[in-house]
């Protein structure tokens, strides 16, 4: 018996240390089939079949991933992948601002179930999709994905908050006592002042200089 590859199994016995057992495909049949992956499984678990011979099929976990493969492929769905991006970065909205370089982004596939599967021209093909639910960032020669600007008003919040009492910050200021990568920095910025919550000055004297409006 040969499983398709992209067909969904459950694991019916698994030996952990070795990675490997037996798995009965959902389709009915009563058969089980030898099965290895380099994921952690246990009995009762649903796994997607990536590649098949006679009686032997290698496996992935069936998860929030993996889930984004075409039916009968181990492809990634683009439409899917995207959403899943979204949630990747939303997932880093603390550390970045929900901003993360493309490397960053395929490194986290590698450690998911989609290791492999997954490659840098999948996430640039997510990037030219109509409504990408995020946005892109190009800047000093990097290219960025981040949660949509609408979604990160936090960053915003956390920088009107620092001009409390204050008549204004210089961008060093701003820098130091955030901590923040110059990208998301710069994002949160370029929307306040576009939005009128901050003013900018720039002088030989005092450098960049950021006002709340009506303070000065």
């Amino acid at each position: 018996m040969k499983v398709p590859v992209g067909a969904v199994v459950t694991v019916d016995l698994w030996n952990q240390a070795r990675g490997n057992g037996m798995v009965r495909h959902e389709a009915g049949t009563l058969d089980l089939v030898r099965a290895d992956s380099e994921f952690s499984l246990n009995k009762g678990d649903r796994a997607i079949v990536i590649s098949s011979t006679d009686n032997y099929v290698k496996v992935i976990p069936k998860d929030s991933y993996s889930e984004i493969l075409a039916p009968g492929t181990v492809e990634p769905r683009i439409d899917l992948l995207a959403l899943r991006i979204k949630a990747i970065l939303e997932s880093a909205i603390g550390s970045t601002g929900g901003i993360l370089a493309l490397p960053a982004i395929l490194k986290d596939f590698g450690s998911s179930s989609l290791k492999a599967l997954v490659s840098i021209d999948h996430i640039r093909k997510a990037c030219k999709i109509k409504d990408k639910p995020f946005d892109e960032i190009h800047q000093d020669g990097e290219h960025y994905l981040a949660i949509k600007q609408s979604e990160a008003y936090m960053d915003g919040a956390t920088v009107l908050g620092l001009f409390k009492g204050k008549e204004f910050m210089s961008e060093a200021e701003l820098k130091i006592t955030l901590h923040w990568a110059d990208v998301r920095l710069a994002r949160v910025l370029s929307h306040l002042l576009r939005t009128g919550l901050l003013r900018k000055d720039v002088s030989y004297k005092d450098g960049t200089r950021y006002f709340l409006p009506g303070r000065v």
